[in-house]
């Protein structure tokens, strides 16, 4: 996104009430050993394209309501408007998505039974202050159900819409229009069935235009190609790595688990960082 269209969409996600003022101090992001190590070691979490979510009908339910949201809010005065969004929303306006995964929890027994493969998994906790301070990615909180999705996505339609109102000349509605499918692509991302709610997810977003992937890397997952982008997290202002603590997924290992995160966390000039042990009934 530009600067500008970067403005705009935060001034659309904050008008829906949906932007970072709201996140709790500490946000988890939950993920394997391979995963902790790289994390620590070079600051970089990976956003997955949302095309590659392990259940990419999270994608699919957040676009399909919000498609239905905009048909809603059709009326004689704001057709050519919405009409545009439609199409570009269609084809996401020429852009990729990428997303990583956090939630409020940090010892959450789907999370584990999700990630802690044989015991092994870990829970890292990350300033959310820290985390939002990024000016290429955004932080959001998910939306759970359709009723959820839809109050965001109608809030941000009309706030486009009143905009539209005041302002002259087909550019600007065109402009409106891009900002508003941008907008509207994030809450897409930001939705999940009301199933999930109590996972209490966060999300950081990524915007990639078609012509500017040159960052695009790949991993393998169940034999098949992934792709994503490392999102660099903020450093402190001593320059180390912005973590609160690390917890150690249920695991029959408890004091070698927390042994080796305490040398990973202390080899990486890190000894401040609190190592606990899950509570979580799923031991093996």
């Amino acid at each position: 996104m530009t600067e500008a269209e970067l403005a705009t969409t935060r001034a659309i996600l904050s008008a829906v009430g949906i932007d970072a003022a709201g996140a709790p101090p500490t946000l988890y992001h939950y993920t394997s050993a391979t995963g902790l190590a790289g994390i620590v070691a070079t600051g970089n979490v990976f956003a997955t394209h949302v095309d590659h979510f392990d259940d990419r009908s999270e994608w699919r339910f957040g676009l399909d309501t919000i498609q239905s949201e905009l048909r809603a809010k059709a009326t004689p005065e704001n057709r050519s408007l919405i009409d545009r969004t439609a199409t570009a929303l269609s084809n996401r306006l020429g852009a990729e998505l990428f997303a990583a995964c956090f939630c409020e929890d940090g010892d959450l027994l789907p999370q584990w039974r999700g990630y802690a493969e044989r015991g092994a998994g870990y829970a890292i906790g990350f300033n959310s202050a820290t985390l939002s301070q990024d000016g290429e990615v955004l932080l959001l909180p998910v939306a759970y159900g359709e009723q959820a999705t839809r109050a965001r996505a109608g809030a941000a339609i009309d706030w486009i819409v009143e905009q539209a109102s005041k302002a002259s000349g087909n550019a600007s509605h065109e402009d409106l229009a891009s900002s508003l499918t941008i907008g509207l692509l994030l809450i897409a991302v930001a939705a999940k069935a009301e199933i999930f709610h109590h996972e209490r997810e966060w999300r950081i977003l990524f915007v990639s235009p078609f012509s500017k992937l040159d960052d695009l890397l790949f991993r393998e997952a169940a034999g098949m190609l992934v792709p994503y982008v490392e999102l660099t997290i903020p450093k402190r202002s001593d320059g180390r790595l912005d973590i609160r603590g690390v917890r150690c997924g249920p695991t029959l290992r408890d004091e070698a688990a927390s042994a080796a995160v305490r040398m990973l966390l202390d080899k990486n000039n890190l000894p401040d960082v609190e190592v606990t042990r899950s509570v979580a009934p799923l031991r093996r």
